[in-house]
């Protein structure tokens, strides 16, 4: 059986900075949110910010991304 991923809100959006509220389970960091209809968005979460919201990077391969994994990181 397959667990789909909870929904979240979002808390806000600064260029290609994405922050999401979960009310119970958040994801795990670098783990990949797609969104859109056809799943077209792909979000890379960067680092947990409270105890329920993430902070999600829009597009993994840019290097806007503070902290992505091709930096360095």
């Amino acid at each position: 059986m397959t667990t789909l991923p909870e929904r979240g809100s979002v808390v806000s959006v600064r260029g290609g900075i994405v922050d999401l509220r979960f009310e119970r389970h958040i994801p795990v960091i670098h783990s990949l949110l797609r969104a859109g209809k056809r799943e077209e968005i792909v979000l890379e979460v960067l680092s947990q910010l409270t105890s329920n919201t993430v902070r999600y990077c829009l597009d993994t391969h840019a290097r806007s991304c503070p902290g992505h994994a091709g930096q360095g990181y």
